[in-house]
């Protein structure tokens, strides 16, 4: 003998037909725990909001360094004075300028690029590389080499690269409109 078919139960909804809660049921609770979801996401991101407008003020804080933001850079036709006496206005790079201000105010003894340094390329051929500031000690000894650019790029740093190899004696840095802002920030330059 075989069995007689299950008879269908009372709620065609259900899967189980145990009595559990039926599918809509179970899409009910899932739409209210997505619209939890949602509540909980829209008061992080208000509140992280809130702390980005607050911090604003002070400096942006990404990935442990602090951004400060780029002080408006004096006017083209402000002249700086180099440890020679003589009077550099820098109309073209705002910068420029903005570099200028921090060695003049922490009382570095620079120069504007004074001379270009011959490089020596591996085809055998010869690359000027120039600085645009060249900090000096009490002896009048270059001390620091600082080329002032609004991004770093790939030939620029193939060209320092070349640099150190060939005139390992030097410090040189590279000052982006990021580092400026940090050094800015900081007030000081550290050497």
């Amino acid at each position: 003998m075989s069995n007689p078919p299950p008879k269908p139960t009372k709620n065609p909804s259900s899967a189980t037909g145990d009595g559990g809660p039926s599918r809509s049921q179970k899409l009910a609770q899932a739409l209210k725990q997505v619209r939890k979801i949602q509540e909980i996401q829209k008061e992080v991101s208000q509140a992280a909001s809130r702390d980005a407008a607050k911090s604003s003020s002070k400096g942006k804080k990404t990935g442990g360094k602090v951004h400060h933001p780029l002080p408006e850079a004096p006017p083209p036709d402000k002249g700086f004075r180099d440890m020679d006496g003589v009077v550099h206005t820098f109309p073209e790079s705002g910068l420029k300028r903005l570099a200028a201000q921090l060695l003049s105010d922490n009382k570095k003894r620079w120069r504007y690029r004074p001379y270009t340094f011959p490089l020596f390329t591996p085809s055998g051929s010869e690359q000027e590389c120039h600085f645009d500031f060249h900090i000096y000690d009490n002896m009048s000894t270059v001390v620091r080499l600082i080329t002032v650019v609004p991004s770093e790029s790939r030939e620029l740093w193939d060209r320092l690269g070349r640099f150190k190899r060939q005139y390992t004696m030097y410090t040189h840095e590279v000052w982006t409109a990021e580092q400026l802002s940090a050094r800015y920030g900081r007030k000081r330059l550290g050497f």
